[in-house]
């Protein structure tokens, strides 16, 4: 009983000492809060941060309750492989873990099928209810694009109907192809993925056009890379103009990073014109932990991002 106290104590005392203040649910009525947050090679022996119970249950405790966030989109999540695979060792412990510790919380999950030991998740509890099994969208996962440029087991796009309240909308959880050394490859890549993944929202969007990316884009708002997108007519809901006032300013801070200031904006949500007017203005937010570095090492070296939407 001794310890299992005592390790309560050590997740308080961590929480405290890495995590902002509180994030109020929505502040207005008839509301629901969507948002996406990378965990960073969870299940894999490539993650640095640690997996034990009292993280696990802390980051459950940040999703749940501190940034009270009712849908998300979660990326980098092993659900498939145990043991040794090409050198690297997974487990499923993990992700069965922070199932447990969501579940706790009320929290459904379903989780993609691409991507090897980097899986899209999507968690959600009351008042979202699910219309519609989520499932990968029809994009391939590897490219060719010349003697030089390739690229395999890429993440699917994976796209659930939800409904919450009187609000119906698709939730697309996304992780684009990661930044490598060529970076006119990786671009290339990416392009490529925005471009088979407009294709494949048209039929979503027949059904209903309330269609609502969210994740981990591995690049700006505002990179060519997914020019597909903006010309499709989606729009980051995380610029600088439609930011809340107690957002931070970027989503990915890497454990090497000098400063705490240093990072970059990868991680957005966009919406259309058709969204518009569910969203709630200046609701947008990108966690802003009072310790980035320890954040960084604790957890993962991408911050969630959220934002909420009027859902009478």
């Amino acid at each position: 009983m001794r310890s299992r106290h005592a390790a309560y104590i050590i997740c308080l005392l961590l929480a405290a000492v890495l995590l902002s203040s509180e994030a109020s649910a929505c502040p207005k009525t008839n509301c629901v809060r969507i948002g996406a947050w990378n965990v960073e090679w969870f299940g894999s022996d490539n993650r640095s941060q640690p997996v034990d119970q009292q993280t696990i249950d802390a980051m459950a405790d940040l999703i749940a309750n501190k940034l009270s966030i009712d849908i998300i989109s979660l990326e980098e999540i092993n659900t498939e492989l145990n043991g040794k695979v090409r050198g690297e060792e997974y487990s499923l412990k993990p992700w069965h873990d922070l199932q447990k510790a969501l579940g706790a919380y009320g929290y459904q999950t379903q989780n993609g099928n691409s991507g090897n030991g980097q899986h899209i998740v999507l968690a959600w509890r009351a008042p979202v209810v699910q219309l519609q099994a989520a499932n990968d969208l029809p994009i391939p996962d590897e490219y060719d694009i010349h003697e030089y440029c390739r690229s395999s087991h890429l993440r699917k796009p994976l796209a659930g109907w939800f409904r919450a309240n009187q609000f119906d909308f698709w939730l697309v959880g996304l992780h684009l192809k990661a930044n490598g050394p060529d970076a006119k490859c990786t671009a290339a890549v990416r392009k490529e993925q925005s471009k088979a993944l407009v294709k494949a929202l048209a039929p979503l969007i027949q059904k209903d056009p309330d269609v609502i990316l969210v994740g981990d884009f591995n690049t700006s708002s505002r990179n060519k890379s997914i020019k597909p997108l903006i010309d499709s007519h989606f729009e980051a809901l995380d610029d600088k103009g439609q930011r809340s006032v107690a957002s931070g300013t970027h989503s990915y801070h890497s454990v090497s990073s000098t400063k705490a200031s240093s990072g970059s904006l990868i991680d957005h949500i966009m919406i259309t014109d058709a969204t518009f007017h569910e969203w709630q203005a200046r609701s947008t937010t990108i966690y802003k932990p009072k310790d980035a570095e320890a954040f960084a090492a604790t957890f993962s070296d991408h911050v969630p991002i959220w934002a909420d939407f009027y859902t009478q």
